[in-house]
């Protein structure tokens, strides 16, 4: 199957966050704020920085669910609603 995403990327949400005093937050705790690693980027995203495998800062409510063929787990973000790039 061929999906075109466009400016769109598939990313996997980090589940646990970990506070600085090493509380591991469960996701129905942490705010609309999400650490995802990139799994497959659009053709029209024109950023350099963001390549399979970088891990980014996205906002939960303008994200959706990510078609089953993609993984059920993932999400779909517009390049233009990151939050961050964080590495």
């Amino acid at each position: 199957m061929n999906i075109l995403l466009h400016d769109y990327l598939v990313i996997k949400p980090l589940v646990e966050e970990v506070t600085k005093s090493g509380i591991i937050l469960a996701s129905q705790v942490q705010d609309k704020q999400m650490k995802g690693e990139v799994v497959l980027v659009g053709k029209d995203v024109d950023d350099e920085d963001i390549k399979v495998g970088t891990i980014v800062l996205f906002d939960k409510m303008n994200s959706t669910n990510a078609p089953k063929e993609l993984g059920e787990e993932n999400k779909l973000c517009q390049y233009e609603d990151l939050l961050a790039i964080l590495s």
